[in-house]
């Protein structure tokens, strides 16, 4: 584990970490928003505390709404790949990874999102 202001500032929010009656995955326990800690700057302290700390995630909501954006948004995003892919078309190309682009199957949500964001924002 780490030693310096990342150990301090992770054991000032849980107590401390070693030793009797202590849980190396407090991490767990701990309600980020109750102690009022940013979200992002949160997570970061928990990476930097090396392996023995998860920070806190919550990929299935990521996930539902980054595929509900996508669904609400499918015909703007459609017409931007068309746009695109415009010059293939007016040179009558044939397009095989067409029928994949026109599914949006190869869009994911970034990850770096899951370490920065508790819970998505609509929009």
């Amino acid at each position: 584990m780490p030693d310096g202001a990342g150990r301090a500032e992770y054991e000032s929010l849980v107590g401390p970490v070693d030793g009797p009656g202590t849980s190396r995955d407090a991490a767990a326990e701990v309600d980020q928003a109750e102690l009022g800690a940013d979200f992002a700057a949160f997570n970061q302290t928990l990476v930097a505390l090396a392996l023995d700390y998860r920070p806190i995630t919550h990929p299935q909501a990521h996930r539902q709404a980054f595929w509900s954006y996508v669904g609400r948004r499918k015909a703007e995003l459609l017409g931007r790949i068309r746009a695109r892919h415009a010059d293939r078309f007016d040179r009558l190309e044939v397009q095989h990874d067409w029928p994949a682009l026109r599914q949006l199957s190869s869009l994911e949500p970034d990850d770096a999102w899951l370490l920065e964001h508790e819970l998505p924002q609509s929009r």
